[in-house]
């Protein structure tokens, strides 16, 4: 091999391993590939310490032994058939990490498995952008934010008015945005590039694209909830994981410290629609505080009607979310999820990919919260189980 070849060939190499960074997209897609549980130790993060007066949940025998019979035989679906097996046996086969149901503030039942215990970090996904929806609801409350009515371009004012400017804060809470967003197909779809993205901000704000009047459809968007984090990074002047700490997570009582993730170092933004880190039994305290009416022990974290606009069900057509594939009688409020129930009543929780799942029945005060490294072989999703349960509690 001659000397100009060999240089050659150190050169494309070189460049080649330059590229290949941790902080670099392509290198991303191509070693870090799909998405998993341990991601948050792939991604920079900040962190969030814990209360300074944790909240710990009860433990009575009585409450235990009158509803432990339900976990021996859940029945779920999958391809359409129906099977039944006990708890551990679910958790084992799902590849379920933390499995926790609360009732009345008492711990009917606390499992973990698959190499995880109580003090192992479990990754959100999509359960984050209910915290994000928390997050809007307590700016508003102390008026960084004026009203959900506002316009985007208010505090994104770099975008075009005669575009965007008809999209308000509201259409991005409840995903009705008319902004296009893909999710299917490495490594160029809308969805792969907002998680892997190390400049995130900017590619957001330089890729949206409308293909509908805002209000008018429902379509489950990451674009949406992140501009609602650069908004509230704008109008706090704090980054989201300083105000999530300050003003929610040492506020409901946590055990344990959280952290963010973040598209790169230093300057990155928070991975508000799918990277907030915790505990299991921390973030049953995010259930807790919906539960709750936004109330933690006598102070108001959250303001009720905040609560109850984000979760109940909105007046739209049965047929509205059919889009979702979340299947039957669900619909979607401010970045949260609910099940029609009869007699008006509704369920609501926070889902995420892997089938992590908070969830809440408020007629009956339960809390079920659900992590993994696999949603496991059953149709639709954990919600679709944990409705099961609540209904037999």
């Amino acid at each position: 091999m001659n000397k100009r070849k060999f240089y050659y060939i150190l050169f494309v190499v070189s460049v080649f391993l330059i590229s290949c960074s941790s902080s670099n997209y392509l290198y991303r897609i191509i070693f870090w590939n799909y998405s998993g549980i341990d991601d948050c130790n792939r991604f920079p993060s900040r962190l969030i310490q814990s209360s300074d007066k944790p909240f710990y949940f009860d433990s009575n025998s009585d409450v235990i032994n009158k509803y432990k019979s339900v976990f021996d035989s859940i029945s779920y679906s999958y391809k359409g058939k129906i099977f039944t097996k006990d708890i551990d046996a679910l958790i084992a086969e799902t590849q379920t990490t933390a499995f926790i149901v609360i009732k009345d503030d008492c711990i009917i039942i606390e499992k973990y498995a698959n190499g995880y215990s109580r003090d192992s970090v479990n990754r959100s996904f999509s359960v984050a952008k209910s915290i994000t929806s928390a997050l809007i609801g307590i700016a508003i409350d102390k008026r960084f934010i004026k009203s959900i009515d506002e316009s985007i371009c208010d505090y994104l004012t770099e975008l075009d008015k005669k575009k965007y400017g008809s999209i308000q804060i509201k259409h991005l809470l409840s995903m009705q945005s008319g902004i296009k967003f893909s999710a299917n197909g490495l490594p160029l779809c809308d969805d792969v590039h907002l998680y892997y993205e190390p400049d995130a901000r900017n590619y957001a704000l330089s890729h949206l694209k409308i293909i509908g009047k805002p209000g008018e459809k429902f379509l489950y968007n990451n674009y949406c909830t992140l501009l609602l984090a650069i908004i509230l990074e704008r109008a706090s002047k704090m980054s989201i994981t300083e105000f999530t700490q300050k003003y929610l997570w040492s506020a409901i009582g946590t055990e344990y410290q959280a952290t963010w993730s973040i598209n790169r170092k230093n300057d990155g933004l928070e991975q508000v629609a799918s990277g907030f880190n915790a505990r299991a039994i921390d973030f049953a305290k995010i259930g807790r505080l919906y539960l709750k009416e936004g109330n933690f022990e006598g102070t108001q974290v959250l303001v009720s009607d905040w609560i109850n606009q984000s979760i109940k069900p909105p007046a739209l057509p049965d047929d509205y979310f059919a889009n979702s594939e979340m299947g039957k009688n669900i619909f979607y409020g401010y970045q949260w999820w609910g099940h029609h129930l009869a007699n008006n009543n509704y369920n609501f929780f926070a889902s995420g990919h892997l089938g992590q799942l908070i969830y809440v029945c408020p007629s009956k005060k339960i809390i079920i919260c659900r992590f993994g490294k696999r949603r496991g072989n059953i149709d639709v999703g954990w919600h679709i189980i944990a409705r099961w349960i609540c209904d037999r509690m």
